[in-house]
């Protein structure tokens, strides 16, 4: 699977581009107090496959210190 994305991406014209990261706001540190107190989720939307794929979905939990 490594392989069929990192050559997809390859080929994909706007990976090629390469967007700049653009940052609205400052880095900073998140402290939280509980477990799922704070939960991530990023979508992007991708073209469809053969089997009809077309979305990738990341989620991320924050851990306590």
């Amino acid at each position: 699977m490594y392989v069929d994305i990192k050559d997809w991406v390859k080929t994909y014209e706007q990976c090629e581009k390469g967007a700049p990261p653009r940052y609205d706001e400052p880095l900073y540190s998140i402290t939280i107090s509980h477990l799922w107190q704070r939960v991530v989720m990023d979508i992007s939307y991708l073209p469809k496959t053969e089997d009809v794929y077309h979305l990738l979905v990341v989620d991320r939990g924050y851990l306590t210190e």
